[in-house]
């Protein structure tokens, strides 16, 4: 980022609309479309009347390349001439203020704003009333004054004075109305990106997918990676997947192409066109995920331990496009090995591509396991501090799925989260997979419901546990259940052929 200028300024918003619709400032493609609901744009022009900050925009002045730009208005893709700056960020509020000031006759009617003279309050009105102007007439100084000839000789002269100095107050507000805005030059998206992500308050991020959608579409009628991504995120929803990010998915992309997505940037993906072979990217990344769903019984994308592990099965899939059985029991091993290993959580560079390419090796027959395994010591549920949704938490998680299946049909399952019962001990939470079980352990804790032991069973709960939390002995309680669930870890890896760690006898 040595060669990066950051120019901070103030600009008049009727001058930096002004360079949109000359073409100097653009919206580029990569931009999400406009999405402001009309409370979204009453709160702008309220706020621009009494004289708020409405935020920074952020410009950016392309360093390798130029993406197409679309209509400020319409979202329509051009083919007019490179503007000399995008619009990073900004871009919904810049439109709000552009559509109702502007006189264009294809804007939508969100952007048909009208200023009431009277109450001196923007509104959307239905009626047709001399003393409330459409925004844009106001904007328009040449449109305002035929405008306020009206008023004069449709009012009393008190009134017709009153309405005239509100009308000339609001033409000057719109007309002098300053921001913020910062210009990045001589950068490249990505160094724009880590800027932006810095600045905005908000923390908001551009997402790989966009920056790589600036590098790829190709033009009218050319296809938008964004919404391709969501297409698959539908696909995934019957898996309760659909809640993974768009980076997740672009990942995925990623390694399908052999490109290392831990190490990748976006001039390396210049050349990458994922558009020839979206179909079947898809129905990799969908393969992967059933078998996350139905092989290892990974209900949801909220109980995936590692993000990285279906990047991996994505990858796994592409080259075997029909694995033999032995192979998917391999890949359940090295699924739940890596998982309760916690393989992952060194994110550090080294340390994801020596997984990655000790993966590969298994992949292509240059060794016989996905990874180098070593006996596993089974650690208590209170050696460290629990954390929900932790890899650790969802692999208690999926534990406690396994056992379930003994008493539940897995096709009557679908993970909704999880319920907490009590403290914040391991121990208290419990995956929520049936319609009745917020009810169950309700009755099961505080109403001392009537269960059977089989019932008690798929929660991994028994009536001892039950007695010694309703008695207020809570550390009991929390004991007997932490070791109850190891006991489902254990059983679940050792049933992959996972070798556990003999416990060390104590010499009496």
């Amino acid at each position: 980022m040595s060669g990066i200028s950051i120019k901070p300024d103030r600009e008049y918003l009727r001058e930096i609309c002004s360079k949109i619709e000359a073409g100097k400032y653009g919206i580029p493609v990569f931009q999400r479309d406009y999405v402001w609901k009309p409370e979204q744009i009453l709160d702008l022009f309220d706020s621009i009347a009494k004289g708020y900050p409405i935020g920074t925009i952020m410009l950016w002045q392309p360093k390798e390349y130029d993406p197409k730009t679309k209509d400020i208005l319409t979202d329509e893709v051009k083919d007019e001439p490179i503007p000399e700056y995008y619009v990073l960020d900004g871009r919904q509020r810049l439109t709000t203020f552009f559509g109702c000031v502007s006189s264009r006759e294809d804007k939508q009617n969100c952007f048909k704003l009208s200023y009431n003279l009277a109450t001196k309050s923007f509104e959307y009105s239905k009626k047709d009333r001399k003393e409330v102007l459409l925004v844009s007439d106001i904007y328009d100084t040449f449109t305002m004054l035929k405008r306020l000839q009206e008023i004069m000789d449709s009012f009393d002269e008190q009134k017709s004075k009153e309405y005239v100095e509100t009308a000339r107050r609001m033409n000057a507000i719109l007309q002098s109305y300053e921001t913020g805005e910062i210009m990045l030059n001589n950068c490249t998206l990505e160094e724009a990106g880590v800027v932006f992500s810095r600045i905005n308050s908000k923390g908001t991020k551009i997402t790989k997918a966009s920056m790589l959608q600036a590098i790829s579409y190709k033009g009218a009628g050319g296809i938008l990676l964004s919404d391709e991504i969501e297409g698959i995120l539908d696909r995934l929803s019957q898996y309760s997947f659909d809640k993974l990010s768009s980076d997740d998915i672009l990942n995925c992309f990623y390694r399908w192409s052999s490109k290392d997505f831990y190490n990748a940037k976006m001039n390396d993906l210049e050349g990458v066109d994922f558009t020839t072979n979206l179909s079947e990217i898809t129905d990799t990344i969908i393969r992967a995920v059933e078998f996350l769903y139905n092989d290892c019984l990974v209900l949801s994308s909220g109980i995936l331990p590692y993000i990285k592990q279906l990047v991996a099965l994505t990858w796994f899939f592409k080259e075997k496009k029909n694995p033999a059985e032995d192979e998917i029991k391999e890949l359940k091993k090295w699924f739940y090995y890596t998982s309760y290993c916690q393989t992952f959580q060194n994110s550090s560079l080294s340390n994801v591509r020596s997984v990655f390419r000790r993966f590969d090796d298994y992949i292509k027959g240059r060794k016989s396991t996905a990874i180098d395994y070593e006996p596993i010591e089974l650690k208590d549920l209170g050696d460290d501090k629990f954390t929900i949704n932790s890899a650790k938490a969802n692999f208690m998680m999926l534990s406690i799925i396994h056992h379930a299946k003994k008493r539940v049909p897995v096709i009557m399952m679908n993970y909704m989260g999880y319920i907490r019962m009590g403290g914040k001990d391991a121990a208290n939470y419990f995956p929520e997979l049936l319609a009745d079980d917020k009810t169950i352990l309700s009755n099961c804790f505080y109403f001392d419901g009537n269960y059977t032991d089989q019932e008690l069973d798929r929660f991994v709960l028994n009536k001892d546990m039950l007695l010694s939390f309703i008695s207020g002995q809570k550390e009991k309680f929390v004991e007997a259940r932490n070791k109850a669930i190891v006991e489902c870890e254990k059983e679940l890896l050792t049933e992959q052929g996972i070798v556990i760690k003999e416990e060390k006898q104590e010499v009496s």
